[in-house]
């Protein structure tokens, strides 16, 4: 492989996890890109990834949530001399997931895998302290029916996750979802919310975040059918207050 095709399958990585980064800085503060080597070690080969940000140690979590691959877990870290490598983790690690999420724990310092493996939607976290570990959490309450491509933030007020949307995997012709769960961390039970105001359309594979300062869920874009391939181009926020509640964000100017 060329060193050139082995930094971009690395920046591909890279990028899927690097939202959770940005939502931590602001806009102001990304000038500029700049390249941090020109082939990264290790650089694992992932069909569709998803990453996360672990804050602890600096670095991005990686999965492939393609459903041929099996879950294992790979480390980017960014530093001088970017370098991959590979979780050795203990216990049983879920089945293989497709379109799963990840959301980072910072509580308790595990990553969370969240979706469907053939049922209703289940909860793995892996242990990031000392010996990485494989754990599937008992929940309580009605889990969300099976879906893909559904998004997930961690909300620090409350400790709990928020998972929005997603297309019904047992469905045909395909239901794309706009439904929105609560799962806490402290009692690991899911429960259904009902937010006021319109709700976005139905959607899979969008992008979403946490923004802390407004104490909302951020929600773009996304894929849908409708007799027709067709792509979300819009931006959404979920209030997380007193009140959840949905309303679209205008926005100005050229839109991607």
């Amino acid at each position: 492989m060329s060193r050139t095709a082995a930094w971009a399958r690395a920046a591909s990585v890279a990028i899927a996890g690097c939202w959770i980064v940005a939502g931590f800085a602001r806009a102001s503060d990304l000038k500029s890109w700049r390249l941090l080597a020109d082939s990264a070690p290790f650089p694992p080969t992932l069909r569709v990834p998803m990453g996360d940000y672990d804050p602890v140690r600096h670095r991005v979590l990686a999965i492939d949530v393609d459903l041929d691959q099996p879950l294992v877990v790979h480390a980017l870290d960014p530093g001088p001399q970017p370098r991959w490598s590979s979780l050795a983790a203990s216990g049983t690690p879920s089945g293989r997931r497709y379109l799963t999420s990840l959301v980072y724990d910072p509580v308790r310092d595990r990553l969370l895998v969240i979706g469907s493996g053939g049922g209703d939607v289940d909860v793995w976290a892996l242990a990031l302290s000392g010996a990485p570990t494989w754990q599937r959490l008992t929940t309580g309450g009605t889990p969300p029916q099976g879906r893909w491509g559904h998004s997930t933030i961690y909300d620090p007020i409350h400790d709990r996750v928020i998972l929005f949307g997603g297309v019904d995997w047992a469905s045909y012709p395909q239901v794309y979802l706009s439904d929105v769960w609560a799962f806490s961390l402290s009692s690991d039970t899911w429960s259904l919310l009902a937010p006021s105001g319109t709700a976005p359309g139905g959607r899979e594979g969008h992008g979403a975040l946490y923004d802390p300062e407004g104490r909302r869920m951020i929600v773009f874009g996304g894929h849908y059918e409708s007799g027709t391939r067709g792509f979300w181009n819009d931006l959404w926020q979920l209030s997380l207050g007193d009140t959840v509640a949905w309303a679209e964000i205008p926005v100005t100017g050229p839109v991607p």
